[in-house]
């Protein structure tokens, strides 16, 4: 591989940690009300990472998950979500975070 594509992959993917994770701590600013917030929680089993939560809180004593994008791709956040949801084996509200649009939704 050409150290001009590699360095610029490396920067890529390294730019793109930075921006998502701005885009969690802007979420983390917005939301109020909350008894705890806590970021990049990783999901394991036996063998492996399962999933990532990118932001979960509790309030009122429910538990909500937030999917933060760096891009409106709400199907690929639903599909990461629901997967969640099936993990977490509790009751739990969904939402979806676009950061470049700034804009929250809760998924069904």
């Amino acid at each position: 591989m050409d150290f001009a594509i590699l360095l610029y992959t490396s920067y890529a993917l390294y730019y793109s940690v930075i921006k998502h994770d701005a885009y969690v701590q802007q979420l983390v600013s917005r939301l109020q009300g909350y008894e705890s917030l806590q970021s990049n929680i990783k999901i394991y089993d036996r063998r492996s990472d399962k999933a990532e939560i990118d932001l979960m809180g509790v309030k009122n004593g429910r538990l909500h998950v937030f999917e933060v994008k760096c891009s409106y791709r709400i199907s690929k956040a639903k599909r990461q979500l629901y997967k969640l949801k099936r993990l977490l084996k509790v009751p739990v509200t969904l939402y979806f975070y676009c950061g470049s649009a700034d804009v929250l939704e809760e998924v069904n």
